[in-house]
């Protein structure tokens, strides 16, 4: 793996990006496609996409991915030091 790609998914994975806050991703991610395509369109629930131009007589491709995570929020910390928490989002507990 190159130092571009290396780095590329460390700043992926700093991102915060639990569901319902993905803002910082959406932006990173729209700055990025900007580089490659010929139009980013944002819809009402959040979704980038990146439209690049093409003739009628290539492929049509659609490279499909999501911009959340996994996410929690401490509700309690109790006396043992054990933490409760609600989830942020959908998810599947054979996740954990």
């Amino acid at each position: 793996m190159n130092k571009e790609t290396l780095q590329l998914f460390r700043t992926l994975t700093e991102l915060q990006g639990a569901s319902g806050f993905e803002h910082d991703v959406r932006r990173f991610m729209k700055q990025e496609l900007s580089k490659y395509a010929d139009e980013i369109v944002q819809d009402g629930l959040g979704s980038v996409f990146g439209l690049k131009k093409g003739d009628e007589t290539g492929p049509r491709v659609l490279v499909a991915g999501h911009m959340d995570e996994v996410g929690f929020m401490v509700t309690q910390i109790t006396k043992n030091g054990m933490l409760r928490f609600q989830t942020l989002g959908g998810w599947w507990s054979q996740v954990l």
